[in-house]
């Protein structure tokens, strides 16, 4: 676990050049801290999507869920994100494993519309 936080904390650095400070979050805000660190337990969550969910949890808003799965052909999953300074970031993935970020998505009513919202710990500290 430790090594794919170190990956993380490279790779989010090289592409973003700031570095990333999970283990702030620790003290900071505990139940984002879960969520975050729950993406490194279980299931085998791709370096793209956990990338992905490290920028919600910074604020970033899911505009776009596309899940196609099929036994024979594979898996084509993508998650876009709108940052908090509008622009547009799209994670992909052929990980079927990755499908598992799905129940940690949250459901909010925005203008008494369901919307997806935040990523969130299955279990809080």
């Amino acid at each position: 676990m430790a090594q794919e936080i170190d990956e993380f904390l490279l790779a989010y650095e090289r592409r973003f050049d700031e570095a990333p400070k999970p283990f702030e979050l620790l003290k900071e805000n505990p139940p984002k801290a879960a969520a975050f660190f729950q993406a490194f337990a279980g299931a085998r969550i791709s370096l793209e999507m956990r990338i992905g969910i490290w920028r919600i949890l910074l604020g970033s808003e899911i505009v776009e869920v596309h899940f196609d799965y099929s036994r024979d052909q594979g898996t084509d999953f993508r998650v876009a994100i709108q940052t908090p300074y509008g622009d547009r970031e799209e994670y992909s993935s052929q990980s079927l494993w990755d499908s598992a970020i799905l129940r940690h998505l949250g459901i909010l009513a925005v203008g008494g519309n369901p919307t997806l919202y935040g990523y969130y710990a299955l279990r809080n500290p």
